[in-house]
């Protein structure tokens, strides 16, 4: 005992600053003075814990390849060791993560084939359960033992979860796997799809800091493998990344990649569905970058042809779920175009299926957060068509059923940022209603929840231009309603803080046209503001910064309509300061040369 006991403390020594090595370590022990007392069959049935990411009596059995029986005994010496704790999953255990990870690095290292061995019983034991917690651990332990096989089927799996599954249940399955990743267990294909996998789960709770190193990994190991789709993929993630970023000609090539990659698979596989699906969301992710742009008919030609690969994919299988999610989005994002090309029917048409969708779906399965978060915004986009129309009980309606789901939505996952982010949008959409019928104090109220919400979203990720961006409009919304109000001087301090982000985002992308338009607008509403204060030279410098890049994104998209709108609304106050101007320097004049 005494050698045992000085190897302990030596091995110790030797792997200090390696928390998983020491536990490592630490389990050896354990083991070894187990086994000097006769418990011979403990360390293989510690082997097989450790492989598992949880075990009860059935799955230890079946790992083991042991009765039931043998099994409940094992269970029972493992649950004293002290690295092993209870699970949530009733009656169940785990090894305590470092042990875990440590003990699983080393069986690869020194015992690969006992390793492959163990995860493909582990695997074959769940092979038939179909439940997501099921799927996530089979995926788990195909990839260590079956890696090619697995990142086939994970690739399907992820596939059929996208806009399908619980979002926990994807958070679940992306953790689950960045375990492998980061444990350095995975290569080639599997890996790419690990990476995508992981990174997915990211960008849907617009988490995007740390996903640009996993997208160039992706990209590099896809091209060395030949591994096609994922390479597009990586590319699709690559795009998301600059277009979080605002590099819309960076992203405009990322998303150019992928759709000419899709193109390519979908030509050689016409019958593959998640390749058409793949040439679709290419489609809508690059109609996103030439709507920023302010081109429309690129726009509209790329959401056009979104929505006619969905039309086909949901009509080839109707109880697909995510492929009638697609549709409703297609529906939406064509709608958005209509709206700006100021096609109000065609909008409200394409908004309605967007609505009938996303309700019968929430209605399928009323506990799936996702399709509860797209029945939201599917209600916001209504109601911007019905305020469009001068509906506006419509408008108030429909922006409080955003509201309402929202703010469920963000209290049950206050960490999800894509889920605050609508909860501020929300509150701003109901702010502007409030204020067109002149409810100031609830008006302010609304607008001040969202701009608390963006400050938050943007302090936490100052290069999400995203949010930044937000955050400039949410000060903007504020300005409305302190002008309103007549308080110059706090308006003006608002709209100052619109006009400093909004020129920082201008300056980084001067072809990002959506920030061109912020930037004018934030110029028109310092320069209404300094010509009610009386500074009317101030005033006329500014409107007519903001008349010419209101004339510049004119002549860049024609066909827009909210952008001719504020093109003849700041061409009208221009135009009526400088006569005010005039006015006042005549005056002036006439006063000097009376002596007055």
């Amino acid at each position: 005992m005494a050698d045992l006991v000085q190897d302990f403390l030596e091995r110790l020594r030797l792997t200090q600053g390696d928390a998983q090595a020491q536990a490592v370590v630490s389990a050896d022990f354990a083991l070894a003075v187990r086994e000097t007392a006769g418990e011979t069959k403990l360390r293989d049935a510690f082997d097989a814990a450790a492989v598992l990411r949880w075990f009860d009596v059935p799955r230890l059995a079946g790992v083991l390849a042991v009765s039931e029986a043998e099994a409940a005994e094992q269970f029972h010496a493992l649950a004293f060791l002290p690295f092993v704790e209870p699970y949530p999953a009733t009656g169940a255990r785990n090894v305590h993560e470092a042990t875990r990870l440590g003990w699983r690095k080393r069986m690869t290292r020194e015992q690969p084939h006992r390793f492959k061995e163990l995860s493909a019983r582990a695997a074959a034991c769940l092979a038939e359960n179909h439940a997501p917690a099921g799927r996530i651990e089979w995926i788990y332990h195909l990839l260590s033992t079956d890696p090619e096989t697995a990142s086939q089927e994970l690739e399907t799996l992820d596939r059929a979860w996208t806009g399908s599954a619980y979002p926990e249940h994807r958070q679940a399955l992306a953790l689950a796997l960045a375990e492998l990743e980061t444990s350095s267990l995975l290569a080639g294909r599997a890996r790419v799809e690990v990476l995508l996998c992981v990174a997915e789960a990211s960008t849907s709770r617009d988490e995007m800091a740390g996903l640009r190193d996993i997208a160039l990994t992706a990209r590099t190991l896809a091209e060395e493998f030949n591994h096609a789709s994922g390479l597009a993929r990586a590319w699709a993630l690559t795009g998301d990344i600059e277009w979080t970023e605002g590099k819309l000609p960076k992203a405009r090539a990322a998303f150019g990649a992928y759709l000419r990659i899709s193109q390519q698979l979908a030509e050689q596989d016409p019958g593959n569905a998640g390749g058409q699906r793949d040439l679709a969301v290419a489609h809508s992710k690059l109609g996103d970058v030439w709507w920023s742009e302010g081109n429309l008919p690129e726009a509209h030609s790329a959401f056009d042809e979104c929505l006619r690969i969905s039309r086909q994919l949901a009509a080839q299988d109707r109880s697909n779920a995510g492929g009638q999610r697609d549709l409703a989005v297609a529906h939406s994002k064509l709608g958005d175009i209509w709206q700006a090309e100021g096609n109000l029917p065609e909008a409200h048409s394409a908004f309605d299926e967007c609505l009938r969708i996303s309700r019968q779906l929430a209605a399928q399965d009323p506990g799936n957060a996702g399709w509860q978060r797209d029945l939201a915004v599917a209600h916001c986009r209504l109601g911007d068509i019905w305020q469009a129309e001068g509906k506006h009980p419509e408008a108030r309606d429909a922006f409080g059923e955003y509201l309402r789901i929202s703010h469920q939505l963000a209290a049950q996952d206050p960490g999800n940022a894509d889920w605050q982010r609508n909860l501020a949008v929300a509150h701003s959409r109901l702010g502007e209603r409030w204020l067109a019928e002149r409810r100031l104090p609830e008006a302010r109220a609304a607008f001040g929840q969202c701009l608390r919400i963006s400050q938050q979203l943007a302090a936490q990720s100052p290069d999400n231009t995203v949010w930044q961006r937000e955050l400039a409009v949410a000060q903007s919304k504020l300005g409305d309603i302190w002008m309103t109000e007549g308080k110059l001087p706090e308006a003006r301090a608002a709209f100052g803080e619109y006009l400093r982000i909004s020129q920082q985002l201008a300056a980084q992308d001067p072809g990002n046209a959506g920030w061109q338009r912020s930037l004018a607008v934030a110029l028109a509403k310092l320069g209404n503001i300094e010509s009610r204060r009386g500074f009317l030279s101030d005033a006329v410098d500014l409107l007519a910064k903001a008349e010419e890049i209101f004339a510049r994104l004119v002549k860049l998209s024609p066909s827009n309509k909210d952008w001719q709108g504020d093109y003849k609304r700041s061409d009208y106050e221009l135009a009526k300061a400088r006569r005010e101007l005039a006015t006042w320097n005549q005056a002036s004049r006439s006063n000097w040369r009376h002596g007055r």
